[in-house]
């Protein structure tokens, strides 16, 4: 009886932390764009975007293109070379996945500030579709 029950255990638990093969492909598309626009690299950045990606910004960006989104990073990388996003934890549901990022933003004099981006994603054809976020101030304690 106590190999019934742990044998129906091992198999219950296997099948609640095994992903699917779609969401392991899901989960490096979102780790895969933050090495690209971590290493400032556009091209590759911009090809986890999908032709008809959608970020869900309040307010709306009057332009919404995969070229508009990254041209913003971009930017602003180039005024922040030290800014690095760094994924502490994502969740995958099928074409859907949460992430949550780090990064920190430099004022002229040095002084840092850290953030936590929470960023919602749906994908489709390999490729992120829409994106959701919401931006929280991390207290530090120096």
């Amino acid at each position: 009886m106590k190999a019934l029950l742990l044998s129906l255990f091992v198999i219950l638990f296997a099948g609640l932390t095994s992903c699917q093969p779609d969401e392991k492909e899901n989960q490096k598309i979102v780790s895969q764009l933050y090495t690209a626009i971590n290493n400032h690299d556009w091209d590759l950045a911009l090809s986890y975007l999908h032709e008809n990606f959608t970020d869900h910004r309040f307010p709306p960006s009057p332009d919404n293109s995969p070229e508009a989104v990254i041209g913003i990073l971009k930017e602003y990388l180039e005024k922040n070379p030290k800014t690095k996003f760094i994924v502490l934890q994502e969740l995958i549901d099928g074409d859907q996945t949460a992430a949550r990022v780090k990064f920190t933003l430099y004022d002229a004099n040095g002084d840092s500030t850290v953030y936590c981006n929470y960023n919602f994603y749906s994908i489709k054809d390999g490729k992120l579709l829409d994106m959701w976020f919401t931006t929280a101030k991390l207290p530090v304690a120096r």
